[in-house]
């Protein structure tokens, strides 16, 4: 007999749930071409695997990072099915990659107490608090990198210039008020998606 819990799904329950998003989501994959069913199973592995990083090793907020990179790739394979010319998507992929990966540090420093006591994995739990937010701005650093080199290699114009280094301003904000966590990661960091979205989006060459 099942057990349920109030005001939450049971493993069974729970089970269903997720088979039925599956069998969505294949199906989805299926209707937009061929080629993102091929690959599909990619984004479904890794989103199976990052939640059980936290119980294995201290670099699970990479794991997270490279879950979150898949974004701008199913974007791209979307509408242009296949590896030929998708390197932009692969540039925009990486700096989701390495961006994703610093706030999730940052956010992360809130549970240094928790982990450590509970056992988990993190690293703020393994560095510190201090060791964990230079790793964050190391990161964030070379995310920016990345964000250069997509605007160099694919993108023009002054206004998304201006928005490139105006999201350069808004990663180094962050670390700067990285004490409040909730403004530097629910505010400051939702702030630079928008502004690199709209990077990309007013300063896209014609060719792609």
């Amino acid at each position: 007999m099942r057990e349920l819990v109030t005001g939450a799904l049971s493993i069974v329950d729970a089970i269903l749930v997720a088979l039925l998003g599956l069998v969505v989501y294949v199906w989805a994959a299926m209707s937009i071409n061929p080629f993102c069913l091929l690959w599909s199973w990619i984004p479904v592995l890794l989103f199976v695997v990052y939640p059980l990083l936290k119980r294995f090793t201290w670099l699970c907020h990479f794991g997270l990072g490279m879950t979150w990179a898949m974004v701008p790739l199913a974007g791209w394979f979307a509408i242009r099915p296949g590896f030929e010319g998708s390197w932009p998507a692969w540039i925009l992929a990486f700096f989701s990659f390495l961006w994703t990966t610093g706030f999730d540090i940052i956010y992360s420093t809130m549970d240094e107490r928790f982990d450590r006591e509970a056992g988990l994995f993190s690293l703020p739990a393994r560095m510190g608090r201090r060791g964990a937010l230079r790793v964050a701005a190391i990161v964030h650093f070379f995310s920016f990198l990345a964000l250069i080199a997509l605007f160099f290699s694919t993108l023009s114009g002054t206004n998304s210039a201006f928005l490139c280094l105006c999201a350069g301003v808004l990663l180094l904000l962050e670390h700067v008020v990285v004490d409040h966590v909730d403004l530097a990661f629910f505010k400051i960091n939702v702030l630079t998606g928008f502004v690199v979205f709209g990077m990309i989006f007013i300063g896209l060459r014609p060719e792609f």
